[in-house]
């Protein structure tokens, strides 16, 4: 499929992701959550979709 890439999906999803799955309704829990896991060691977010997780931690 010449008209589809490894960016296809990011590049017609990304505008309308949230409408499809909905905002996310439990940010702060699930960064004190991963904050608390991670504790003063590194973290590494993997496949957040619209990266809600990162933008709630400031």
């Amino acid at each position: 499929m010449k008209e589809y890439d490894a960016a296809t999906y990011g590049d017609r999803i990304s505008e309308i992701y949230d409408d499809l799955y909905g905002p996310a309704s439990k940010t702060d829990t699930t960064v004190a959550f991963l904050a608390k896991l991670a504790g003063s060691g590194p973290a590494l977010e993997l496949g957040i979709g619209t990266g809600s997780s990162t933008r709630s931690s400031g």
